[in-house]
């Protein structure tokens, strides 16, 4: 079992409109890095459609425990991917083949439980909130896409990895401990 933190930038929000343009993984091991972070840009070697190969070829798809990914909102980062694969032609995804990705990859997606901690409400619940290594959302990537700031677009995904470890590795602490408290003992249920 093979974990690695996972994370897209996308040029705007809209798959069928816009692009991927670079990919973030780190190995973790626990709740920290462990080894440094791969940040593949679309913008080198082969542009968009090379970078979606990359990501293929990585087994990101592959519905095996060789590569877990562990991000937030990983849903969005996965359909977006889908449906880029498909316009380009890097993939062809059959409703069926979308259906059991999402049932049966395993992953690690923080998401619930950062809007758990903010007492159940989504506004608000962002990884931004919860730390203060994450200066910016993710709209920040929109304007430097658009200003072709590639180096602070690469400055961007190296401090959200940071606030996103920074995060992890105390909500899974956390759980981990209310786990152990919680954790019903073997026998007879009713």
């Amino acid at each position: 079992m093979v974990e690695f933190y996972f994370d897209i930038e996308t040029g705007d929000l809209d798959p069928w409109t816009n692009q991927v343009i670079a990919l973030a993984y780190q190995p973790i091991r626990g709740y920290t890095p462990n080894g440094s972070i791969i940040i593949l840009k679309g913008w080198e070697k082969g542009g968009e459609k090379r970078l979606l190969e990359q990501i293929l070829d990585l087994g990101v798809f592959e519905t095996n425990f060789d590569f877990i990914p562990v991000g937030t909102n990983l849903a969005f980062d996965f359909t977006f991917l889908i449906v880029r694969m498909q316009r380009l032609g890097v993939k062809t995804w059959t409703p069926e083949d979308i259906l059991r990705f999402f049932r049966e990859k395993p992953v690690k997606d923080i998401k619930s439980s950062l809007v758990m901690m903010n007492d159940g409400d989504f506004r608000g619940s962002g990884l931004d909130v919860f730390t203060r290594k994450k200066r910016t959302t993710g709209s920040a990537i929109v304007e430097l896409w658009a200003r072709k700031d590639l180096e602070s677009i690469v400055q961007y995904i190296k401090d959200d990895a940071s606030a996103f470890f920074d995060v992890y590795k105390k909500v899974g602490a956390s759980l981990g401990e209310l786990g152990k408290k919680m954790r019903v003992k073997s026998g007879p249920h009713l």
